[in-house]
């Protein structure tokens, strides 16, 4: 026919110069605005998109690589603040001899080097035991990629990791530096000999330093963990979602044979494919047997534009499509076997042969949306510019939908074919068998029906379920990468204040014990050290929750799958997290709760 709906084709093309990139996008947009208005009603296209073939590719990995990147910055920022908490607290007892140095004669760049030289140290021994941690994890983390990122086996541990993860730690210990210096000058030398030389603290402004460095780590990790917890919420929303079959008991067996444009060549792949389903539903333990060219929730198949088959002028001019749905072919018992429900009318049969009326089965999205609260059985369309032939297609029944694209889309009207009658584009076939023995039970007897009987046919055995669970392959990597982020970054937030206050309780101790004798209980200098530590708690996770938001609105709009906050979820992370802080600090408060006047003395 003369229809320009059927836009399921992906081309591939060469550019001559590979910045040519932009003038092919323009000739392509114009051309598709020139064809628009050629042919109106008959083309669906308002413009036509050319990708680069490796961004394609990585398409729908794209919003996984971008949280694995923004998951690598948020710990790269923790890894600079924690190696200068750690700094600061290596230096703190260090401050009068900073200033001693200082008063002598000692450069800020001999200073300077001092600090880098140690800080260097500490963090190329912290890099060396990473790269050995990743070169293990990375093994993991491919395995658990699976097929959801394109040639994941080639990701490995090379020079230019090791060489990118080099110049990190030469850039952490260089910024942790120039914190550490700002520290323990911006005090100035003789304030701090005077300090010491009276048994003072030494270290207020380092603990000032400290606790606005925990603020970040706290909020960068509140951050982390929203982020994962949003995921994971998520992640169980899908599971949770109907996708319009039941995958229970089945398994599919995937089949093919080269595409041909031979009618008769189509039509003994049909029976072929037909015979073969005979002989599965032979296999003990079998209880019904059929087919679809494409399965459920792997964004495959084909899609377009369906006439009214009322018109009779049909080839001479097409009129406007009635509506638009996906294509597939099907066999009898496909709908049984895949736990699709028979709403109206019937499925296909095995009388509905190929010199016979054409037949359709529509699910009831099509139904309601091209004829509302009419009934649809009877009604005849014109399909043909899915796969060339023009009979009318007389709906004889009504079935629920399905998810075609995923677990997060929603389910769109399907036209499903009979494969006798409509052979031409299901050289590839996909077998559902669903049994009430156990699958591994079966699966023996499948495999050797296929290989006597399916001799030269390339063909795959696997559960209906695995099916489900590729679809959400993506989202488990990354909800994977982005919990082992967040647990790195909370252990690190929970040490880090653990740390600060243990340091300064350290520092505090004389002023405690004196507290307890001046009559201040034990209680009241608990609550003194708990106090503070939840004031950079409760600060941290604060400004991390509202960054937490801004960063979901802005990712949500740009990432799709990236889930919006949620009130729950962002309430159920920062109750956790100041309850875990809260914890970290109860040990220091039990410890300055312990000293006695006499410790003032000492």
């Amino acid at each position: 026919g003369n229809s320009r709906t059927a836009h399921n084709w992906r081309v591939l093309g060469r550019l001559k110069r590979a910045g040519d990139l932009a003038q092919a996008r323009l000739a392509a947009s114009a051309l598709a605005t020139r064809l628009k208005q050629a042919h109106g009603s008959q083309t669906d296209a308002e413009n036509f998109e050319l990708t680069p073939l490796a961004e394609a590719i990585a398409a729908p990995v794209r919003s996984g690589l971008l949280l694995l990147a923004a998951g690598t910055a948020f710990l790269l920022l923790i890894a600079i603040t924690n190696t200068t908490h750690l700094l600061l607290a290596l230096n703190a007892s260090r401050s009068r001899e900073f200033a001693v140095r200082a008063a002598l004669g000692a450069s800020d760049l001999r200073l300077a080097m001092q600090v880098f030289l140690e800080s260097l140290l500490i963090v190329g021994m912290a890099t060396l035991g990473a790269l050995g941690i990743a070169a293990a994890a990375l093994r993991v983390l491919v395995h658990a990629a699976g097929e959801s990122l394109p040639r994941a086996q080639g990701i490995r541990l090379d020079g230019a990791s090791i060489a990118i993860s080099l110049v990190a730690a030469l850039a952490i210990a260089v910024i942790a530096t120039l914190a550490v210096l700002w520290s323990t000058r911006h005090t100035a030398t003789m304030a701090t000999l005077r300090e010491s030389g009276r048994g003072q603290s030494p270290g207020r402004q380092q603990l000032r330093t400290r606790g606005l460095l925990l603020v970040a780590q706290t909020a960068l990790t509140t951050v982390l963990l929203i982020g994962t917890a949003l995921l994971a919420r998520s992640f169980v929303q899908l599971l949770n979602v109907d996708p319009g079959f039941n995958a229970d008991g089945a398994i599919a067996v995937q089949v093919s044979q080269p595409w041909t444009q031979d009618a008769e060549v189509a039509a003994e792949t049909a029976r072929r494919y037909a015979t073969l389903m005979q002989e599965f539903a032979a296999i003990p333990g079998v209880s019904v047997v059929g087919g679809v060219s494409s399965l459920p929730l792997t964004s495959e198949g084909a899609n377009g534009s369906f006439f009214d088959g009322a018109v009779s002028n049909f080839d001479q001019a097409p009129p406007a499509p009635i509506g638009n749905a996906e294509f597939r072919v099907a066999s009898p018992g496909y709908f049984e076997a895949a736990g699709i429900p028979l709403l109206d009318g019937r499925a296909f049969a095995e009388t509905d042969h190929a010199e016979g009326g054409h037949v359709a089965v529509i699910s009831a999205a099509v139904a309601k949306a091209t004829w509302g609260d009419q009934d649809p059985l009877g009604k005849q369309i014109q399909f043909g510019n899915m796969d060339g032939d023009l009979h009318l297609l007389t709906i004889v029944g009504v079935v629920g939908d399905v998810r075609q694209h995923g677990l997060d889309r929603e389910a769109v009207g399907t036209v499903y074919v009979d494969l006798a009658q409509r052979p031409q584009v299901a050289a590839e076939f996909n077998i559902l068998v669903r049994t009430r023995l156990p699958m591994a039970a079966v699966m023996p007897s499948l495999r050797r029906v296929l290989e006597t009987s399916a001799t030269g046919i390339p063909y795959s055995v696997r559960p209906l379920a695995e099916v489900r669970a590729s679809s959400l392959a993506d989202r488990r990597f990354s909800l994977l990468l982005l919990g082992a982020f967040a647990g790195v970054a909370f252990t690190l937030a929970i040490s880090g204040l653990y740390g600060l206050m243990a340091f300064a309780v350290g520092q505090r101790q004389g002023e405690f014990a004196l507290r307890q004798a001046l009559g201040s209980t034990r209680q009241r200098i608990a609550a003194l050290v708990v106090k503070g530590g939840m004031r950079i708690g409760i600060t941290g996770v604060v400004v991390g929750a509202i960054g937490a938001v801004a960063l979901a609105r802005v990712a949500g709009n740009r990432m799709q799958g990236v889930p919006t906050i949620d009130v729950p979820a962002l309430l159920g992370v920062c109750i956790v997290l100041l309850i875990t802080l809260l914890v970290a600090c109860l040990l220091p408060a039990r410890r300055a709760s312990a000293m006695t006047p006499r410790d003032a003395l000492m």
